[in-house]
């Protein structure tokens, strides 16, 4: 059925199931019908009072359950990867830049204040210096300049007044750019950059 315009009668049912306290998960179950159109159609539908604690405890049940393989997964993660080694970081290395980086130069421009910190971490094992390191952000004109520039420079582990440029955009953008973009550029990084885009060759020859 999943694929199919829904009808009256069946958006009528999943309202009226909601009401009788069912999960989103039962609804899908009961129609055939996947998780979006269902919480498409729930929208704004109240429970009724006689049902409000059995669907609070069907709620709690799948919230413990999901933290619960949360926390599974978390261990199985610890046990398979250990200790990350040399050779691992290289692999992730180019892993990241293979996904991120510019072709022409060693540079990287990404949101992610993690990636960013696992990028400087992994890049220091082909021997680049936190010196070598040229840092600017991208800004949109509602984020504060200085505030981005402490925030990137903590997440760079370099002194504020190394942020070498701060490119402001107009327009507002919220959510993942709080704090704009991080642009991390290597000097002198020609055979850096040669030895990370052969690493990636090397993972392509091997695995793809």
């Amino acid at each position: 059925m999943n694929g199919k315009k829904i009808t009256k009668k069946e958006a009528n049912q999943i309202k009226n199931l909601r009401k009788k306290g069912h999960s989103i998960s039962e609804i899908c179950t009961v129609l055939e019908r996947g998780k979006s159109t269902v919480q498409r159609y729930i929208k704004g539908v109240v429970v009724l009072p006689e049902f409000v604690d059995i669907l609070k405890k069907k709620q709690g049940g799948s919230i413990a359950r999901a933290e619960k393989l949360w926390k599974e997964s978390e261990y199985n993660a610890r046990r398979l990867l250990k200790k990350i080694s040399k050779k691992e970081k290289l692999l992730i290395l180019a892993a990241i830049y293979w996904g991120e980086g510019t072709k022409k130069e060693l540079n990287i421009i990404n949101s992610d204040p993690d990636l960013i910190r696992v990028f400087i971490s992994c890049i220091k094992e082909i021997g680049v210096d936190k010196n070598d390191l040229r840092v600017s952000i991208r800004i949109y004109d509602n984020i504060n300049i200085n505030e981005a520039k402490k925030y990137w420079a903590k997440v760079c582990g370099i002194n504020i007044k190394n942020i070498i440029n701060v490119n402001v955009l107009k327009g507002k953008k919220e959510g993942k750019l709080l704090y704009g973009m991080c642009r991390v550029r290597v000097t002198n990084g020609a055979k850096s950059f040669k030895l990370i885009i052969s690493m990636i060759k090397f993972i392509k020859k091997q695995l793809a």
